[in-house]
């Protein structure tokens, strides 16, 4: 009787076993079927600002080599500096990057490069936005002269004739302010030449990604 009574207490004690295993299988499939497109969306979306980064620091990067040429530009038309500069080394990482750029700004002043885009493939079931921004680590300002005045700007009229038909046959230099940058040109028959080197410009930026 007692051996009865221990066979039925096993057979018992194996079929609680035998449920929990069960049970315990179909949480953990449960959870993995839950928690899997969960993660990866984490993944994509983690992929997603990575992209967004890499336009804007590539942007920067874009910025700083270009610098040279859109200077002199700037100071021979007096404008400020594009906002989309910088912008097609963006999109180009962007699309590398399985994104669409959808917005580029550049403002020179405030020495902010700011980007948006957008995931090219489904996250969660709908297209995903990333943001980012960086930075060229020198505000740009419109070119003045050291007293304040635009390349090209008139000399004061009561200015000696003959003492100005002179100096204009000589190559002078002048330092642009340009914000935090200082640039040294060169005017030759009117033109401003950059004076320095393309590369001293250059190496005064410091891009990075910032906020």
């Amino acid at each position: 009787m007692k051996n009865r009574k221990a066979s039925v207490a096993n057979e018992r004690g194996q079929v609680t076993t035998a449920l929990a295993v069960v049970f315990a299988i179909f949480f953990l499939a449960f959870g993995f079927m839950y928690l899997a497109p969960l993660s990866k969306a984490g993944i994509q979306a983690n992929e997603l600002q990575i992209a967004a980064d890499a336009a804007a620091l590539a942007g920067a990067q874009k910025i700083v080599s270009e610098m040279p040429e859109e200077i002199i530009d700037s100071i021979k038309d007096d404008e400020p500096l594009d906002g989309g500069l910088g912008s097609s080394a963006a999109e180009e990482f962007a699309n590398r990057n399985n994104a669409q750029l959808v917005s580029y700004h550049y403002s020179p002043s405030l020495d902010t490069i700011d980007v948006k885009v957008r995931s090219n493939s489904l996250i969660g079931g709908e297209h995903r936005y990333a943001v980012a921004s960086a930075k060229v680590d020198l505000y740009i300002n419109l070119c003045k002269t050291p007293d304040g005045k635009a390349f090209g700007e008139d000399e004061d009229e009561d200015e000696d004739d003959h003492h100005k038909d002179k100096d204009e046959d000589k190559p002078k230099e002048i330092i642009m302010d340009c914000g935090d940058l200082s640039v040294k040109i060169k005017v030759i028959e009117d033109e401003p030449i950059l004076a320095d080197t393309p590369k001293s410009i250059k190496d005064k930026f410091t891009p990075a990604l910032s906020g």
